[in-house]
């Protein structure tokens, strides 16, 4: 499973289309907010219920910075993702914790979400 290109499907039209791989685009100019920078940081193998522990069955942890110019756009944002998140098949859990930042270098709230999808979940 492509998360980054599940979770762009989903949310990025939020941003017009600013959902970003790993990391935010290095601009010479002050980047355009709001954004969504996407990070896999586990990737489980976990057997499928068919035993094939194929790649594509593997759960997959992602984290999301939601970041915006002002707190309430930035509340607004990860309000919104959630409710998308929380729809998606394969299905998506959004996991304990979180954690609200401002960025004084890019000058932006960022809100930050872990997320685990569980297509080893799917019925057989």
């Amino acid at each position: 499973m492509n998360a980054h290109a599940v979770i762009k499907a989903a949310i990025a039209h939020l941003v017009g289309g600013r959902y970003y791989p790993n990391k935010f685009p290095q601009e010479t100019t002050r980047p355009t907010w709001p954004a969504i920078r996407g990070t896999v940081a586990v990737r489980a193998n976990a057997a499928s219920l068919c035993g094939s522990g194929d790649e594509a069955d593997d759960d997959v942890s992602v984290q999301l910075d939601l970041c915006a110019e002002d707190y309430e756009a930035a509340f607004a944002l990860r309000s919104q993702v959630r409710t998308l998140m929380e729809a998606l098949d394969p299905p998506c859990v959004r996991q304990p914790g979180g954690f609200e930042t401002w960025d004084a270098e890019a000058k932006v709230h960022r809100m930050t979400e872990d997320w685990v999808f569980y297509p080893s979940t799917d019925d057989a």
